[in-house]
Order: C-alpha cells, then sequence, then structure tokens
C-alpha cells in the first residue's frame, strides 16, 4: 500500500503543469542544497498503521510533503500549498479501493542561518489494502 500511494502522489504532482511551473523538482529524498534550485519539493516520510473495520483489511497513516523556497517571505509557499492540496484531492489509487487523503497540519518556518523558508505539511491517509 505504501508504495502504491507514495507513487500516486508523485505522478499526481509532478504531472500537474501549474505546480511544474511552480516548483523546479519533486523528489522523495532531501538533495543537497549545492545541488538543488529553489523552490522544490520532496516527499517525505510515511507511517501506517492497520485499520481493519467491518471484515476488510485497511490501513491509516499519513505522509510528509515539505516544500522549500529561498523567497523572502511565505508568499510563495502558500501559493504551492494551495496548487498541493488541489491536486491532492484528485489523488486516486484504484489498486487500493477506496482511498482518502487530505492535509492534517501545516507548518511554516524560516532558518535565518540559510535564509530559507520551508512548509512542512502532514497528510492524512485511509483506505484499503
Amino acid at each position: 500500500m505504501i508504495k502504491e500511494i507514495q507513487g500516486a502522489i508523485f505522478q499526481a504532482l509532478s504531472n500537474d503543469e501549474t505546480l511544474i511551473r511552480k516548483v523546479k523538482s519533486i523528489t522523495d529524498y532531501l538533495p543537497g542544497e549545492e545541488e538543488q534550485e529553489f523552490p522544490f519539493l520532496v516527499i517525505g516520510d510515511l507511517q501506517f498503521t492497520p485499520r481493519n473495520t467491518f471484515g476488510s483489511r485497511g490501513k491509516e497513516g499519513s505522509i510528509a510533503l515539505q516544500v522549500f523556497s529561498k523567497y523572502d517571505g511565505k508568499l510563495e509557499l502558500m501559493e504551492i500549498e494551495a496548487e498541493i492540496e488541489r491536486i491532492l484531492e484528485t489523488v486516486s489509487v484504484p489498486a487500493l479501493g477506496f482511498f482518502n487523503l487530505e492535509v492534517e497540519d501545516e507548518l511554516f518556518s524560516e532558518d535565518e542561518k540559510d535564509q530559507t523558508f520551508q512548509l512542512d505539511l502532514r497528510c492524512r491517509v485511509a483506505g484499503e489494502g
């Protein structure tokens, strides 16, 4: 289930032309700063636990999405966040049957030393599989 969900999220994000115009890359690892252009998006850690109901096997968990920016302020991150939320509403994983994905938590932060801004999104995931 984890591989299918991460793959579906990556496909949905990387195939969206509007988001691609706003970020330089989408990865599943945090690249070294010297090799990365800003802004960029990282599909982070995934956490899942069994959630079996009504005789059906299921899982519930979360996935982290992080956006990094050198824009002076939060506006760029907020615009990217709006696109991510729009895209996540349409993600489907046909092999899993029922599947739900929604933003559960968000945090904007600034690293004054590196002069970067970061958006951390935690998305709740629930589905069969």
